[in-house]
């Protein structure tokens, strides 16, 4: 799966041949678990109290 939010299909093209490094920002939170997401309020947004990554935690990016 591929999310862009808004990214340039050249940018994604540029990653995808391991031309370019992925960056960014997460618009949302990953959370912790299964159980975490089990416990979740599906209808309020940042509900999670521990999640793995939070929304706007800066990507991971990768290495060559």
């Amino acid at each position: 799966m591929i999310a862009t939010f808004g990214v340039s299909a050249d940018d994604v093209a540029g990653v995808i041949a391991n031309l370019d490094l992925a960056e960014g920002t997460l618009p949302y939170a990953l959370p912790a678990s299964m159980g975490a997401v089990e416990a979740q309020c599906e209808d309020r947004p940042g509900d999670d109290s521990a999640p793995l990554d939070p929304a706007g935690h800066p990507g991971h990016g990768e290495t060559r």
